[in-house]
């Protein structure tokens, strides 16, 4: 028979173990329901994603383009229910800083204490051209734990806006807490992926945008040259004409007038001329312009005592230019030659194109008396057009005074 105090031993023992099988059990338990949980939060949040991306279809661009991150900034919190979402932007378009904008959050996000913060991004993450999904189970960087500090968001995604292999903006939303049982679940790739399918639209919106700017500038600027070369054209063909219609036929001054009005209607054919010729997209190459400026420069030249040489290479590189480059490289091209007829006294001109560096070079040299400093200097009308005309391009023109005569260099990188 045993002893009081061995039963009680052995009580203690047996309640130990079944203490140990329910802690055992219950927590088996309440593991699978957290994860069953988990799972269901998991689909859910697929499904928010799918939503996100599927409404892409009904968006409508804009003519705005920042109507486009305000609007997708506001649907990514809302569906996702995160806590923050907003795009950051570089402060400038060389700048490793960005500064967050087209911020949505709840309540206690501090707004304006956002629009203060800037981020600085390593270039070799930008060069990545990747999203960022933080997590329970990432790995904290520096990087993480700078972004993190910078907008009290532990739990975020991170996507760029890829435009033309560049990186114009990132996409970023995220949580304060990541997993409440039977609530939220952790961040996980769909949320990531349903993100980049986003950026995914906003860089074609962009492209879009970008493309209709492009279209409504070349209109503009189409516009612009008919008003100015072609209607101050056809104005002073319309002024002669009706001054001649009072003189007599056979006086000097009615023919010198018709002569001025002949040379004008010239003028005006050879105008519309270059316009058309600019415009049409099968000359839209390098060797399409040189071989338009060699054929202008010679019938320019061709009834002048200048001897113009031509040196452009045999083979040229196969280089697409716009029609605002092809048109401003042939017109400052023509406007030094112009000078050259003009002003030079010139008995020789050099008409040259090379490739240095990158760079499309080309230039105009005469051996005349030189730039005079009065009539040409570089702040005069003609020549303020030439460096205007190269600035619009990202182009530049310099002027060198030489001993024997005049040099006009062009260069526009490509």
């Amino acid at each position: 028979m045993k002893m009081p105090d061995e039963r009680i031993a052995e009580l203690q023992q047996e309640v130990a173990y079944y203490k140990k099988q329910l802690n055992e059990l219950s927590g088996s338990v309440v593991s699978r329901d957290y994860r069953v949980a988990e799972m269901n939060n998991e689909i859910k949040q697929m499904q928010t994603g799918f939503e996100l991306i599927a409404a892409l279809n009904q968006f409508k661009p804009v003519l705005v383009f920042e109507e486009i991150y305000d609007h997708f900034s506001e649907e990514i919190n809302s569906k996702l229910q995160n806590d923050l979402s907003f795009f950051l932007q570089p402060v400038d378009k060389t700048s490793f800083f960005f500064i967050p904008g087209f911020i949505k959050g709840n309540p206690v996000v501090d707004v304006l204490k956002l629009n203060r913060e800037s981020v600085y991004i390593d270039p070799l993450f930008i060069e990545q051209k990747k999203s960022l999904l933080v997590n329970s189970q990432t790995i904290v960087t520096p990087f993480i734990e700078l972004l993190t500090k910078a907008f009290g968001i532990p739990y975020f995604i991170l996507t760029p806006v890829i435009v033309g292999h560049s990186v114009i903006a990132y996409l970023f939303t995220g949580r304060k807490i990541e997993t409440v049982l039977f609530a939220t679940s952790r961040l996980l790739m769909h949320d990531a992926l349903a993100l980049e399918a986003i950026a995914g639209v906003i860089a074609a919106i962009k492209n879009q945008h970008d493309q209709f700017e492009l279209l409504e500038r070349e209109r503009s600027r189409i516009s612009s040259d008919m008003h100015d070369e072609i209607g101050s054209g056809i104005t002073h063909i319309a002024l002669l004409s009706q001054l001649i219609q009072t003189q007599s036929k056979d006086t000097a001054t009615f023919k010198k007038d018709i002569n001025v009005i002949a040379t004008s209607a010239h003028k005006l054919v050879q105008t519309i001329s270059e316009i058309i010729w600019a415009l049409n997209p099968h000359n839209e190459t390098l060797e399409n312009l040189l071989a338009y400026i060699r054929e202008q420069s010679q019938l320019y030249f061709e009834s002048l005592e200048i001897q113009l040489s031509i040196f452009f290479p045999e083979i040229v590189p196969d280089i697409k230019l716009s029609n605002e480059q092809r048109r401003n490289l042939y017109l400052v091209t023509r406007e030094a030659l112009n000078n050259v007829m003009k002003h030079s006294e010139a008995s020789a001109v050099q008409l040259k194109f090379d490739i240095v560096d990158k760079e499309l070079c080309f230039s105009v040299t005469d051996n005349g008396k030189g730039m005079n400093e009065k009539k040409n200097r570089p702040g005069s009308n003609g020549l303020r057009n030439m460096k205007n005309r190269m600035e619009d391009i990202g182009g530049s023109v310099e002027w060198v005074q030489m001993d024997d005569g005049m040099a006009v260099n062009f260069s526009l990188p490509f």
